[in-house]
């Protein structure tokens, strides 16, 4: 929990600057993005251990999804949040096997060495909360009771792991004109590459479990995004 808190904590001051009022001296462009692409978490080590129980393994390139806010002032430095989301699932025909990983995102240090009417491009360095959760269930039958089901503890398992990471992040930005607008659409590219700097803590509901796999839920991301600035 206080691993949560303290990454929410993150989040929240960054996010005040986008509706406080603006230094007077200083212009300031703020972006919201929709970002749709694929993240290649590490999850090596976690295909092995299902790999020797039997269990379908997990493909290490997803589709992921999220949104972000960047706020880029008029001396090019930006600051960036963002929440990003992936699911992967496989499955035989006796088990399902879920993975799936939320994470948060605040930027420490960016800057924009492109900034022209039409074109941008940033990079910026920052930390990332990952919180992910594992499911392995046992297929069910159709038509079972809810009795039935409810009554054998052993049709599911489930496990979560939190990591923070270090990301690095690179984006292309194609401005476009709405009209009479002030606010322009945002069609861009955005790659990142996430990087741990703590081990996963795998756990049950409270309990903590020994010896998990070593994974890196983040890994390379590449995505599409769809913005407007505000």
């Amino acid at each position: 929990m206080k691993k949560i808190i303290f990454a929410l904590l993150l989040l929240s001051a960054p996010f005040s600057t986008l509706v406080g009022q603006k230094d007077s001296s200083e212009s300031t462009n703020n972006q919201f993005h929709l970002y749709f692409g694929v993240q290649s978490p590490v999850i090596k080590n976690l295909n092995s251990v299902l790999q020797t129980k039997n269990y379908p393994t997990l493909n290490s390139n997803v589709f992921s999804a999220g949104f972000g806010f960047i706020q880029l002032t008029k001396k090019n430095f930006i600051s960036h949040q963002e929440i990003t989301a992936y699911d992967a699932t496989s499955s035989n025909d006796s088990v399902s096997v879920n993975f799936r990983n939320l994470s948060f995102s605040q930027s420490l240090l960016g800057y924009s060495y492109l900034n022209k009417k039409n074109f941008q491009s940033y990079s910026f360095m920052g930390i990332t909360y990952g919180n992910s959760t594992l499911k392995i269930n046992e297929k069910v039958a159709d038509e079972t009771s809810f009795d039935n089901y409810s009554s054998s503890l052993g049709n599911q398992v489930e496990m979560t792991t939190q990591t923070f990471l270090l990301n690095i992040t690179t984006q292309f930005n194609y401005l476009l004109n709405l009209g009479k607008s002030d606010s322009k659409m945002i069609i861009g590219f955005k790659g990142s590459y996430y990087m741990p700097f703590t081990k996963p803590t795998w756990k049950t509901g409270k309990t903590d479990l020994n010896d998990g796999p070593d994974i890196n839920p983040g890994g390379f991301s590449a995505n599409l995004t769809l913005g407007l600035t505000f």
